[in-house]
């Protein structure tokens, strides 16, 4: 398994923690047999992954680690037994149904743990998802900026600052304006390639 990219997660200009990344693809073992691993599969072992590498590496801040919602419900007790108080379960936008959703909500009620929305208005990331698993955390894609503008961007995250209690993280950001319009609009807390800069500078 490659080594994860780490991205870091900001509050303002202060490192609060990182989100480990794989460029995700389902793995093919021959054109002959044309089979392909199960993707929750192959995305558990991407988890187990993580955690290894979080551990070994002695990771500081909160470690936000995406998975598919259906490997959560699959791999059920070995993903909770992995959990640790700093590590965010980051859930993916794959559609579910609601009742595998609730599935997840009474799973957390049973055995809490840190909970993301990752890539908020994309797929099943959505109001339902929010309003049903009360996450801890909801990202949020500035690509919207680049397609829809600052005031859609703004309006969005002033809707969701009175909907939900969870933080709030404005994602990719990549330049300077970005981050700017970011916390300007009431996001505190930011990730993306702009980060790369930042290290640079100091």
């Amino acid at each position: 398994m490659r080594k994860p990219r780490v991205e870091g997660i900001y509050r303002v200009d202060r490192r609060i923690g990182q989100e480990l990344l794989y460029d995700y693809t389902p793995l093919r073992i021959s054109r002959e047999k044309f089979f392909e691993v199960v993707e929750e599969d192959f995305d558990y072992v991407c988890f187990l992954s993580h955690i290894d590498y979080i551990e070994k590496e002695g990771l500081e801040g909160f470690s936000f680690v995406n998975i598919k919602p259906r490997t959560v419900l699959k791999y059920r007790d070995r993903v909770l037994r992995k959990l640790k108080p700093k590590i965010v379960l980051d859930l993916r936008e794959d559609l579910v149904t609601p009742a595998e959703l609730w599935e997840l909500r009474r799973m957390r009620e049973e055995n809490p743990f840190l909970l993301s929305i990752d890539d908020f208005g994309c797929q099943g990331s959505n109001l339902d998802r929010i309003e049903i698993l009360q996450p801890d955390f909801v990202k949020i894609d500035v690509n919207l900026l680049r397609f829809k503008g600052w005031v859609c961007f703004e309006n969005l995250i002033r809707f969701l600052k009175d909907y939900t209690k969870a933080v709030l993280i404005a994602e990719k950001v990549e330049t300077e304006e970005e981050l700017r319009i970011a916390l300007d609009s009431g996001v505190e807390v930011w990730s993306g390639f702009y980060e790369v800069r930042l290290r640079v500078r100091r």
